[in-house]
């Protein structure tokens, strides 16, 4: 049965519940209007940084530079500061990095001001510096000076229900002089930033292209040179879970899952500088080169609940079952879960909004806000489907997944929560959740599947996105069986792939386009 309702009666039902559950106003409360994003976590210069942890400000930083016609990587810290002001991000970054070999140091502190609208579901962010950055660069001796910088940086954020996807451009061109010398070196950097930001991981890439060009007119023969470099970086927070095997045999359960969040970044480069005689005077000859460097961050793990299936043993989708269990996902008593039988739509609802749950809002940057005051309503929830009363034992999962989108009624003002759900209607599910409807042509999808003349003309589309990001693969015979109702142990199978994908599939396809594994 389809997912969204057809009929125009049922949809001016629900927009006058709607209505009416915004005029009952039980509170005004103020909080916070701004919730960070977790882009520009490696700032704008090329650089990678150990990703975002909880509680810090503090992280792990390298960026390599070519101010001398040859890269230098540079390894320390980037410190990031924000708050927020009328509706504006001030984020300060402080940059404190050295590099033994060269005898060097890059010390750099820059001020961005970041102004935030509002369309729809979706952000645009523009970034311009509050005021000229402090920055020195003491390479064997040789000091360059920041003299002036043009910046310029806009970002889209594009809300879906469970991840936040988002496209940026940055550009600078900075000069620095070297002291003690007329010589100055003209930098100019050109990026591109991709990433998404979701509660079971978030990835940020990005390329950029960089050009310099050394001038000294004081030599009795100027000293000109250029060249140019191509930097892509790759950072990623994700989260894995590991079934771990207890060694005792004499304790009350085998073994369990354990989950690790780990951060990780990589930064690739490729150049392209001239070849310099034993004086360091530039020849016509270029040397092309490349490099790699990565940063890691420790593992934060947390033991999962162990659920009692011991029931289940031998069921094909027993690890489906206990993954989800342990990830708390399903809740309930597990003893009494039975694979064979139907899901309903109450449950199904239930699950899709632990495993699609909201993405997350960045703590720490909440705690350094200062916050502008903003007017919100608490309102009475009202529900919006006649069979769904508040004292329903889904109310709470029903009430969230047709507020954020997620399932609708299928009929007049009803839910159907004791239904059951096809296969079809979870794939629509699964794909308005990530918000990858546009990778489908549309109503006039055609699947490889051999029963595609069977899929609802509703979910065709759905079908098609799912197979081709993987999500679902049909049987050994090429069926989809888009019609069929979901047994709990097809939904569990479905489900924890679903998050697999959110956890692992999503970022391949980012890396992959960046930095080519």
């Amino acid at each position: 049965m389809p997912v969204l309702p057809a009929n125009p009666k049922y949809i001016r039902f629900e927009k006058i519940l709607r209505i009416a559950s915004m005029l009952l106003v039980v509170i005004l409360v103020w909080q916070p209007g701004i919730v960070f994003a977790r882009a520009g976590d490696n700032g704008f210069e090329g650089g990678i940084s150990s990703g975002y942890v909880e509680g810090r400000e503090t992280f792990e930083y390298k960026e390599v530079v070519f101010v001398t016609g040859k890269p230098v990587l540079f390894t320390g810290t980037l410190t990031i500061k924000k708050t927020v002001r009328q509706g504006e991000i001030r984020s300060t970054y402080t940059y404190n990095l050295q590099n033994a070999e060269h005898n060097a140091t890059l010390r750099r502190s820059a001020v961005y001001d970041t102004a935030i609208e509002e369309k729809g579901s979706q952000v645009i962010e523009k970034t311009v510096l509050s005021r000229t950055p402090s920055e020195s660069i003491v390479i064997s001796g040789t000091v360059y000076n920041l003299q002036s910088i043009d910046f310029s940086r806009s970002n889209i954020i594009d809300k879906k229900v469970a991840v936040n996807y988002f496209a940026g451009n940055v550009w600078s061109r900075k000069v620095y002089s070297v002291a003690g010398t007329g010589a100055r070196i003209t930098v100019e950097l050109n990026g591109e930033l991709y990433g998404y930001e979701q509660y079971w991981g978030t990835t940020e890439t990005g390329k950029y292209n960089i050009y310099y060009q050394y001038e000294d007119y004081t030599r009795e023969k100027p000293e000109i040179w250029g060249g140019s470099a191509v930097l892509n970086i790759s950072s990623n927070t994700s989260k894995s879970i590991e079934y771990i095997e207890n060694i005792p045999n004499q304790i009350s359960f085998d073994g369990g899952f354990i989950e690790t969040q780990h951060n990780t970044s990589v930064l690739e480069y490729r150049y392209e500088m001239p070849e310099f005689d034993k004086d360091g005077i530039s020849t016509d000859n270029l040397i092309k080169g490349n490099g790699f460097a990565n940063l890691e961050t420790y593992p934060v793990q947390s033991r999962l609940r162990v659920p009692n299936i011991n029931h289940l043993r031998g069921h094909w989708a027993y690890k489906d079952i206990m993954t989800l269990y342990s990830l708390e996902v399903f809740q309930g008593d597990e003893a009494f879960f039975k694979p064979e039988k139907y899901i309903t739509r109450a449950e199904f609802a239930d699950a899709i909004i632990k495993a699609a749950r909201k993405v997350p809002e960045e703590q720490a940057s909440q705690r350094r806000t200062t916050t502008t005051r903003r007017r919100t309503v608490e309102e009475e929830k009202i529900s919006p489907f006649i069979d769904v009363p508040k004292d329903h034992a889904y109310f709470e999962s029903i009430y969230e997944a047709y507020e954020r989108g997620l399932m609708s009624g299928t009929g007049t003002g009803y839910f159907y929560p004791d239904a059951t759900i096809t296969t079809a209607d979870a794939l629509c599910i699964f794909i308005r959740a990530l918000g990858l409807e546009n990778l489908g042509p549309g109503d006039v999808a055609v699947t490889v599947f051999r029963d595609n003349d069977q899929i609802p003309g509703y979910a065709r589309n759905a079908a098609y996105v799912a197979k081709r990001i993987g999500l679902v693969e049909g049987d050994s015979r090429g069926y989809l069986n888009p019609n069929e109702n979901l047994t709990k142990g097809r939904a569990a199978a479905m489900l924890n792939r679903f998050i697999n994908y959110m956890r692992e599939d999503i970022k391949v396809d980012y890396t992959k386009s960046i930095i080519g594994f």
